[in-house]
Protein backbone atom coordinates (compact mmCIF):
# COMPACT_ATOMS: atom_id res chain seq x y z
CA UNK A 1 0.00 0.00 0.00
CA UNK A 2 1.34 3.14 -0.53
CA UNK A 3 -0.09 6.79 0.57
CA UNK A 4 1.59 10.22 -0.77
CA UNK A 5 1.20 12.90 2.13
CA UNK A 6 3.37 16.57 2.46
CA UNK A 7 6.03 16.34 4.80
CA UNK A 8 4.72 19.52 6.36
CA UNK A 9 1.08 18.85 6.47
CA UNK A 10 2.35 15.23 7.81
CA UNK A 11 4.81 16.80 10.56
CA UNK A 12 1.89 19.44 11.80
CA UNK A 13 -0.66 16.58 12.99
CA UNK A 14 2.12 14.32 14.28
CA UNK A 15 3.45 17.05 16.33
CA UNK A 16 -0.12 18.41 17.50
CA UNK A 17 -0.40 14.38 18.62
CA UNK A 18 2.95 14.22 20.26
CA UNK A 19 2.37 16.66 22.84
CA UNK A 20 0.50 13.88 24.70
CA UNK A 21 3.11 11.27 24.20
CA UNK A 22 6.03 11.24 26.78
CA UNK A 23 9.01 9.30 25.72
CA UNK A 24 8.99 6.19 27.93
CA UNK A 25 10.86 2.87 28.26
CA UNK A 26 7.97 1.14 26.57
CA UNK A 27 8.09 1.64 23.37
CA UNK A 28 4.08 0.89 22.72
CA UNK A 29 3.51 4.26 25.60
CA UNK A 30 6.25 6.97 23.27
CA UNK A 31 4.35 5.90 19.81
CA UNK A 32 1.63 6.56 17.32
CA UNK A 33 -0.84 4.55 16.40
CA UNK A 34 -1.62 4.64 12.53
CA UNK A 35 -5.00 3.46 11.26
CA UNK A 36 -5.17 3.65 7.81
CA UNK A 37 -8.62 3.82 6.21
CA UNK A 38 -9.39 4.89 2.27
CA UNK A 39 -8.10 8.09 1.63
CA UNK A 40 -6.91 9.42 4.63
CA UNK A 41 -5.48 7.72 8.21
CA UNK A 42 -5.78 8.73 11.56
CA UNK A 43 -3.05 9.09 13.88
CA UNK A 44 -3.63 8.31 18.13
CA UNK A 45 -1.14 9.10 20.79
CA UNK A 46 -1.99 8.66 24.61
CA UNK A 47 -0.55 8.88 27.80
CA UNK A 48 -2.04 7.39 31.37
CA UNK A 49 -4.30 10.87 31.30
CA UNK A 50 -5.79 10.98 28.02
CA UNK A 51 -5.69 10.42 24.46
CA UNK A 52 -5.56 12.80 21.08
CA UNK A 53 -6.29 11.86 17.94
CA UNK A 54 -6.19 13.54 14.45
CA UNK A 55 -6.95 12.46 10.50
CA UNK A 56 -4.59 12.91 8.07
CA UNK A 57 -5.82 13.43 4.54
CA UNK A 58 -3.56 11.95 1.66
CA UNK A 59 -2.67 13.59 -1.81
CA UNK A 60 -2.62 9.98 -3.13
CA UNK A 61 -3.78 6.26 -1.70
CA UNK A 62 -3.42 2.94 -3.72
CA UNK A 63 -3.18 -0.93 -2.56
CA UNK A 64 -4.93 -2.42 0.14
CA UNK A 65 -7.42 -0.40 2.43
CA UNK A 66 -7.06 -0.97 5.91
CA UNK A 67 -4.38 -1.91 8.12
CA UNK A 68 -3.41 -0.57 11.88
CA UNK A 69 0.03 0.00 13.18
CA UNK A 70 2.17 1.67 15.85
CA UNK A 71 5.65 3.59 15.44
CA UNK A 72 7.96 4.83 17.40
CA UNK A 73 7.34 8.82 18.01
CA UNK A 74 10.30 10.09 18.84
CA UNK A 75 12.38 8.51 16.23
CA UNK A 76 9.43 9.58 13.43
CA UNK A 77 9.28 12.91 14.62
CA UNK A 78 13.08 13.39 14.64
CA UNK A 79 13.27 11.91 10.85
CA UNK A 80 10.87 13.80 9.90
CA UNK A 81 12.10 17.25 10.99
CA UNK A 82 15.08 16.91 9.20
CA UNK A 83 13.57 16.71 5.64
CA UNK A 84 12.84 19.72 3.62
CA UNK A 85 9.20 20.55 3.13
CA UNK A 86 7.96 17.75 0.01
CA UNK A 87 5.47 15.15 -0.83
CA UNK A 88 6.33 11.87 1.12
CA UNK A 89 5.59 8.38 -0.30
CA UNK A 90 4.91 6.05 2.28
CA UNK A 91 5.43 2.61 1.48
CA UNK A 92 3.35 0.01 3.94
CA UNK A 93 4.28 -3.82 3.54
CA UNK A 94 3.51 -6.75 5.36
CA UNK A 95 5.54 -9.21 5.96
CA UNK A 96 6.19 -12.37 8.07
CA UNK A 97 7.32 -9.97 11.13
CA UNK A 98 4.63 -7.37 11.01
CA UNK A 99 4.54 -4.38 9.03
CA UNK A 100 7.12 -2.31 7.49
CA UNK A 101 7.15 1.27 6.59
CA UNK A 102 9.49 2.85 4.24
CA UNK A 103 9.25 6.33 4.04
CA UNK A 104 10.59 8.01 0.42
CA UNK A 105 11.77 11.40 0.14
CA UNK A 106 13.47 13.75 -2.78
CA UNK A 107 16.55 12.36 -2.23
CA UNK A 108 16.41 8.96 -0.31
CA UNK A 109 14.26 7.00 2.29
CA UNK A 110 14.06 5.51 5.78
CA UNK A 111 12.59 2.33 7.18
CA UNK A 112 10.57 1.84 10.57
CA UNK A 113 9.32 -1.08 12.15
CA UNK A 114 5.33 -1.33 12.98
CA UNK A 115 4.86 -2.62 16.11
CA UNK A 116 1.53 -4.89 16.84
CA UNK A 117 -1.36 -2.85 18.02
CA UNK A 118 -2.52 -4.82 20.09
CA UNK A 119 0.06 -3.80 22.45
CA UNK A 120 -0.79 0.34 22.06
CA UNK A 121 -2.38 1.21 25.52
CA UNK A 122 -6.00 1.29 25.18
CA UNK A 123 -8.12 3.97 26.64
CA UNK A 124 -10.66 2.90 29.14
CA UNK A 125 -13.86 3.25 28.05
CA UNK A 126 -16.57 5.77 29.64
CA UNK A 127 -19.91 4.87 29.97
CA UNK A 128 -21.23 7.63 28.01
CA UNK A 129 -18.87 9.93 25.66
CA UNK A 130 -19.87 12.13 23.82
CA UNK A 131 -17.79 14.08 20.90
CA UNK A 132 -17.59 17.37 19.82
CA UNK A 133 -15.50 19.70 17.04
CA UNK A 134 -14.55 22.91 17.96
CA UNK A 135 -13.66 25.65 15.78
CA UNK A 136 -9.67 26.58 16.79
CA UNK A 137 -10.39 30.25 17.11
CA UNK A 138 -13.46 29.94 18.77
CA UNK A 139 -11.67 27.44 21.23
CA UNK A 140 -8.89 30.26 21.68
CA UNK A 141 -11.48 33.36 21.92
CA UNK A 142 -12.70 31.58 25.42
CA UNK A 143 -9.71 30.54 26.82
CA UNK A 144 -8.37 34.09 26.36
CA UNK A 145 -11.55 35.72 27.47
CA UNK A 146 -11.44 33.23 30.75
CA UNK A 147 -7.86 34.21 31.42
CA UNK A 148 -8.84 37.87 30.99
CA UNK A 149 -11.89 36.97 33.72
CA UNK A 150 -9.94 35.41 36.34
CA UNK A 151 -7.14 38.00 36.37
CA UNK A 152 -10.00 40.77 36.87
CA UNK A 153 -10.41 38.84 39.83
CA UNK A 154 -7.33 38.14 40.98
CA UNK A 155 -6.94 42.13 40.64
CA UNK A 156 -9.81 42.73 43.04
CA UNK A 157 -8.67 40.27 45.97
Amino acid sequence: MKIIVSKHHLLTKLRTVGKIVKPSKSIESGSFLFEITDKSFRVTGCDESGQISTEIDCESYEGEEGGVSFLDAPTLLNSLKELPDQPLTIDIKKEENGLHITIHYYNGKFGIVAGDPVLFPKMPESGESKKFVINSKVLKKGCLSANLHLLTILGQS
